[in-house]
């Protein structure tokens, strides 16, 4: 999906694998995530249940992590500073807005998205997983529209009607967004 987009005219991307909740931790914490451009999307695609990270290696242990304590366990207080996070998996985002609204104090992120409802990336869908067609329209959307995620009051102002657009045209994977009110205040 990131190549594609990429080919048709979006930005560059950086992808690192994680198979533990470990591994995750390191690329979150090393110095290539600092100079990534403010405002960009940590994309964050594995499967998932409410409020929960899952990852798996090729021997099939699962490992969890909860949305609740990933700053803590990143060991970077606000590590997605400056950042919007996505998740891909299916039902991450069926939480409380308290509990997203905690995951966006204790990250630092502007903005998180997700679903709450299964993803559609299984072989019981026939074409085009929804998904797969919602992330494409969302991360496109943002780059044709030129939508600067680093400027908080802009972001406000065009985030939610195109996650308005979005919803009605893709109706499955119960797509959600939610918004830093206001932005932290940056470190001295």
């Amino acid at each position: 999906m990131l190549q594609t987009i990429q080919a048709t005219g979006g930005r560059p991307y950086i992808r690192r694998n994680s198979a533990t909740v470990l591994e995750m931790h390191y690329w979150l914490k090393t110095e290539w995530w600092e100079n990534c451009a403010n405002g960009s999307i940590l994309y964050i695609a594995s499967h998932g249940g409410p409020g929960q990270i899952w990852l798996s290696n090729r021997k099939g242990h699962r490992e969890v992590e909860s949305l609740s304590t990933l700053a803590d366990r990143a060991e970077n207080e606000h590590f997605a500073q400056r950042f919007r996070v996505h998740f891909g998996g299916c039902h991450v985002l069926n939480i409380s807005d308290d509990e997203i609204d905690a995951f966006l104090d204790r990250s630092g992120a502007y903005a998180v998205s997700g679903h709450t409802e299964h993803a559609g990336w299984t072989a019981e869908n026939k074409g085009v997983p929804p998904s797969l067609a919602l992330e494409l329209m969302f991360f496109s959307s943002i780059w044709e529209r030129d939508i600067n995620l680093g400027n908080h009051t802009e972001m406000l102002a065009k985030l939610p009607p195109l996650v308005e657009e979005i919803k009605k045209r893709i109706k499955k994977c119960g797509f959600r967004l939610r918004t830093r009110p206001k932005p932290l205040p940056r470190a001295s």
